[in-house]
């Protein structure tokens, strides 16, 4: 799961906002996939995604 524009709100709301949406989608899923936060402002998140994708292939 890739959230994106985390550059716009601040750490606290950030993690607010992750802990919402885990506990919404925890109510229907046993797990949560794999989490990505990212922001194509400051490159936040990018090299995660792409280790993560390079160790699919």
């Amino acid at each position: 799961m890739i959230y994106t524009k985390a550059d716009k709100m601040g750490p606290q709301a950030l993690q607010q906002n992750l802990e919402s949406i885990r506990k919404e989608m925890l109510k229907d899923w046993a797990e949560m996939p794999k989490e990505f936060v990212t922001s194509a402002e400051t490159a936040m998140g990018r090299e995660d995604i792409l280790d993560f994708m390079g160790k699919l292939m």
